[in-house]
């Protein structure tokens, strides 16, 4: 489900919790500070009614959590490109290797590298499934076992410099393998 005006009139939630649930359904943890910064102690009151309303659980120290209603929407939501990075990201990056490459670079990159390039992939390449980018790069991977000599970490794997060998990679899945022809050579 993407959160746009309909949604908000589907939920019949007022705007501050529409907002408020969109920040922590999205993680978007600055536009969720931003919200209790603006709201003060009305946060609360929101936050209550995220509760009643079972999106949300408040713990003991008055975090919320979000709830199955909560995940439901952004589950529903895959077409979003944002979305879809989230949903894969540590997916994707468990299938590189942990540690660093012989310059010190770790394979795996950083997170938030890794989850700004993935959302700018499928916005640009929208029609590739989240199991035909994992399935891309675990053949990827496995071309460089066991040494993972000259590998290209997780975030250059997507893109770098204009080029996305994650890309080439889903190009390479549709392709047949050509059977080679042996050649036997007289000596």
């Amino acid at each position: 489900m993407e959160f746009n005006l309909e949604t908000f009139k589907k939920l019949n939630l007022s705007p501050n919790q529409f907002i408020l649930l969109y920040a922590l359904i999205y993680k978007e943890d600055s536009l969720y500070q931003q919200l209790k910064d603006k709201l003060g102690i009305y946060c609360n009151n929101v936050l209550f009614q995220l509760q009643k309303e079972g999106y949300i659980k408040l713990d003991e120290d008055f975090k919320p959590i979000l709830r199955k209603k909560a995940l439901d929407l952004k589950g529903n939501d895959k077409k979003n490109p944002k979305v879809r990075a989230n949903n894969i990201l540590d997916k994707f990056r468990e299938l590189f290797p942990t540690g660093s490459n012989n310059g010190g670079y770790r394979y795996r990159g950083d997170k938030q590298g890794c989850l700004n390039k993935l959302e700018l992939f499928f916005k640009d390449n929208p029609d590739y499934t989240d199991e035909e980018v994992l399935q891309a790069t675990k053949n990827y991977i496995d071309r460089f076992k066991p040494t993972y000599q000259g590998m290209r970490q997780a975030h250059y794997f997507i893109k770098k410099d204009k080029v996305s060998d994650l890309l080439g990679e889903l190009e390479g899945l549709n392709e047949i393998p050509k059977k080679s022809k042996s050649r036997v050579v007289g000596l």
